[in-house]
């Protein structure tokens, strides 16, 4: 799981393959997956890439990470498994309130789809 990023903020008409096309920039994808809703099947907005090396979810995140992508602007992040069942989350710089927090939880559904 060391090289599956999450991606946030992703327009909802982002598809599996323009994250591939995406990605491939910066490494070898070997998976990307745009979370649904499990009734409507619309998406969530946000994904899961993997790629093949470390190094390639670096680059990936220090190009990506706040750029736009149909007029949203992505957050590009490793999650970590933390201590507890929380998920932290390693952003490459994550602005709240003005100042970086490397401490971020996410949601359930979050959590679930990392499995």
């Amino acid at each position: 799981m060391g090289n599956k990023l999450y991606i946030g903020s992703l327009p909802y008409s982002t598809t599996e393959q323009r994250l591939t096309d995406l990605f491939s920039q910066y490494g070898t994808v070997q998976s990307a997956k745009v979370i649904t809703d499990r009734f409507s099947g619309q998406s969530r907005g946000f994904a899961f890439v993997e790629v093949a090396t470390s190094e390639e979810a670096q680059k990936a995140i220090a190009e990506l990470h706040g750029t736009e992508l149909g007029g949203r602007r992505l957050w590009s992040m490793k999650p970590v498994l933390g201590r507890s069942d929380r998920l932290v989350v390693e952003a490459a710089a994550i602005e709240v309130g003005g100042s970086i927090d490397p401490d971020i939880s996410l949601t359930g559904s979050h959590r679930e789809c990392l499995k």
